[in-house]
């Protein structure tokens, strides 16, 4: 509810939700990365339909795997930040989650240092009143979604394809997450659908510059 209340109040720039009445592209996300045996495997599937996204990477993975954040880089794609530890963001104080961000933020501004803008979600997408006055003063934008793929209930992958298929629309923002193989199922089918249906991708970053 707050999420709908707060994106009904701001504008695009500061909480984006989805990208309608701005793009009819689709745009592709991905939380909770990058793992070494996912990831790799998600960034060939998207090099073949040459879709760049954004990763909604938490820091302490990036860490672990610097030398894949770097290649996520190199092959065209975005690092946005999903906090340091992805604990529940509504439970912790606000200091404890500005250090959060702060620290993974300074992880990707070394990882990607061309990277002018660093967007933000959230851990489970859980906004909170006093993060988001803190996120418009530190000039971070905040980045929900219209469509969760539901990928993350470990559902059968033709079920979350045609979840997908009968939901998205031009300028939606997209979750899924590249720390299960079924995303990759799932694209492998899905993509070549989507485009033969007329839909065009798009990388959320290029809507801040």
């Amino acid at each position: 509810m707050l999420k709908k209340f707060l994106s009904m109040l701001l504008p695009k720039k500061i909480l984006l939700v989805d990208a309608c009445g701005v793009s009819d592209k689709v745009f592709l996300t991905f939380d909770d990365g990058p793992h070494t045996n996912i990831t790799p495997q998600l960034l060939d599937l998207l090099d073949q339909f040459d879709i760049s996204a954004v990763f909604f990477c938490i820091g302490s993975n990036l860490e672990e795997h610097y030398a894949l954040a770097k290649e996520l880089v190199k092959r065209g794609h975005t690092i946005g930040n999903h906090s340091y530890f992805h604990q529940q963001f509504s439970k912790q104080s606000l200091v404890a989650q500005i250090s959060e961000i702060k620290k993974a933020n300074k992880l990707i501004a070394d990882i990607s240092p061309q990277q002018s803008v660093i967007p933000f979600r959230a851990p489970q997408g859980r906004w909170t009143p006093l993060l988001m006055l803190w996120l418009i003063y530190s000039r971070i934008p905040a980045v929900h979604w219209s469509v969760d793929s539901l990928d993350s209930r470990a559902l059968p992958a033709d079920e979350i394809e045609e979840h997908l298929l009968s939901r998205v629309q031009g300028g939606d923002v997209v979750l899924l997450h590249d720390d299960n193989k079924l995303c990759c199922d799932v694209l492998e089918t899905l993509l070549p659908k989507w485009q033969a249906q007329g839909f065009e991708f798009g990388n959320l970053i290029s809507l801040w510059k």
